[in-house]
C-alpha cells in the first residue's frame, strides 16, 4: 500500500494571521480566508479569496490563497495556476515561489520546480524556508546528496528550524537509512510537534522498518494534530493496512474520501482492499472497479500503482483479458518495475493463469 509524497507538505506561513480581519476589503477577505484556511474551514476560505478577487483582481495574497487551497485538496496543477498569478504581481515573492516549485514537483515537473526554488534560494541566501523547498525537488530527482547539503545548509543558518532536519531525514528515507532518517526526524519533531511532514515521513520510516506501534503512534498523532485533513486519515489507514486491519483500514479511507472526494491515493488503497482482500466478506469488484477507474481518471491513467489496482478490480470480476491489458500497462513504468518487478510479474502470471490477486493475511 502506497503512502504518500512529503513534498507538498509545507506549512503556510505565508498567509497572515489575523485576529479579527475586517473584510470590508479585498486584503481583509483574503486575510480572514487565510485564518479560515488554517482553521480548516477551506469552503469559506474559498469564498473569502474568490470574493477579495472580485474586488480586487489584483489582490495577491487571494491568489496565494487559492493556490493553497489547491495544494490542501491535490490540485496541484490549479495550485500553479494560481501561484503563477501571485508571482505575476510579487515576482520576488519567497512563499510564491517555494509554493510553486513544490507544487511543480508533484505534477512530475522538477525542472521547473528547481527554477523557482533556485530563484528563491539565491533571492533569499539567508533563509532557510527555501532551502527545504529545493531539498524536496532535489529527492524527486533522486539528487539525495544535494537535498542532504540544502539540509546542513539551512541546519547551520539556524540550528533550531526543524526544516532542516525534515529535508535530511526524507532524503535519508528515501535512500533506505531509516534509522539515520528517525533521528533526523526526530530532531524535527522535537523543534516542532505540530509538523505533518515529519510525522508523514516519520509514518513511512516505522512502516519500512515494521515497527508498526510507533508508525501507529504517529498516525494517531496526526490525526488529533489535522482531523480536517485527508491525508491524516489516509496516513492511519495505510498503518491499519499494514497490520492487515481491513475493517479500520477502510473506516479511515472513508473518513478520508467524505472529506475529498477526489483523493486519489485512498480511492486506489481502498479498491485494492475491496479487489482482493484474503477476508471475502470485505471484497466487492464493482465497488472496487469504481474507485479504481476514478483513481485512474484522477491521476491520467499514468500512475504505476492505480493501474495495478485497476488490473486487480477487473480481475476480480473474472474480467482477466482487461486484468492482463493493464498488468501489462505497469511493465512499462520503469521506476516502479525497479523497484516492484517481482510483484508486478507475479501478478500477471495469476491473470495469465486465470486467478484473482489477493493479499496476503499478515504483511512481512
Amino acid at each position: 500500500m502506497r503512502t504518500l509524497s512529503c513534498f507538498a507538505a509545507l506549512v503556510l506561513v505565508a498567509l497572515p494571521t489575523a485576529a479579527q480581519p475586517e473584510p470590508i476589503t479585498a486584503q481583509g477577505l483574503a486575510q480572514r480566508g487565510g485564518q479560515r484556511l488554517k482553521n480548516g474551514d477551506i469552503d469559506l476560505a474559498v469564498t473569502d479569496f474568490t470574493e477579495a478577487l472580485k474586488l480586487d483582481p489584483k489582490c495577491s495574497l487571494a491568489h496565494y490563497g487559492l493556490g493553497a487551497v489547491c495544494v490542501r485538496k491535490r490540485e496541484f496543477e490549479k495550485a500553479i495556476q494560481h501561484y503563477s498569478a501571485h508571482l505575476a504581481l510579487e515576482p520576488k515573492s519567497m512563499w510564491g515561489l517555494i509554493e510553486r516549485g513544490v507544487a511543480y514537483g508533484q505534477t512530475g515537473q522538477a525542472p521547473k520546480g528547481l527554477i523557482d526554488l533556485d530563484r528563491a534560494v539565491e533571492l533569499y541566501p539567508m533563509a532557510t524556508q527555501p532551502l527545504l523547498g529545493r531539498a524536496t525537488i532535489f529527492i524527486s530527482l533522486k539528487q539525495y546528496q544535494k537535498a542532504l547539503d540544502d539540509g546542513d545548509t539551512a541546519i547551520r543558518l539556524n540550528r533550531e528550524y526543524p526544516g532542516g532536519h525534515l529535508a535530511r531525514g526524507m532524503a535519508l528515507q528515501r535512500m533506505g537509512e531509516y534509522e539515520k532518517a528517525l533521528a533526523s526526524l526526530a530532531e524535527a519533531y522535537k523543534r516542532d510537534h505540530k509538523d505533518r511532514a515529519t510525522l508523514h515521513a516519520r509514518i513511512g520510516c516505522h512502516i519500512a522498518t515494521r515497527d508498526l506501534k510507533k508508525a501507529l503512534e504517529d498516525a494517531e498523532a496526526l490525526v488529533k494534530l489535522a482531523p480536517q485533513d485527508a491525508d491524516s486519515y489516509h496516513y492511519r489507514a495505510t498503518v491499519h493496512f499494514e497490520l492487515c486491519d481491513w475493517g479500520r483500514a477502510l473506516d479511515d479511507m472513508k473518513v478520508a474520501l467524505e472529506l475529498n472526494k477526489d483523493h486519489a491515493s485512498a480511492l486506489a488503497n481502498r479498491a485494492l482492499i475491496r479487489a482482493a482482500c484474503p477476508v471475502a466478506e470485505r471484497r466487492d469488484g464493482k465497488v472496487a472497479l469504481a474507485d479504481a477507474k476514478r483513481a485512474c481518471e484522477l491521476t491520467n491513467w499514468k500512475a504505476a500503482f492505480q493501474l495495478e489496482v485497476y488490473a486487480a478490480a477487473q480481475a476480480e470480476l473474472g474480467e482477466f483479458a482487461l486484468a492482463m491489458k493493464w498488468q501489462r500497462e505497469v511493465l512499462e513504468h520503469k521506476e516502479h518495475m525497479e523497484q516492484r518487478g517481482p510483484d508486478v510479474r507475479l501478478r500477471l502470471k495469476l491473470y495469465e493463469s486465470k486467478q484473482p490477486f489477493r493479499l496476503p493475511h499478515r504483511m512481512e
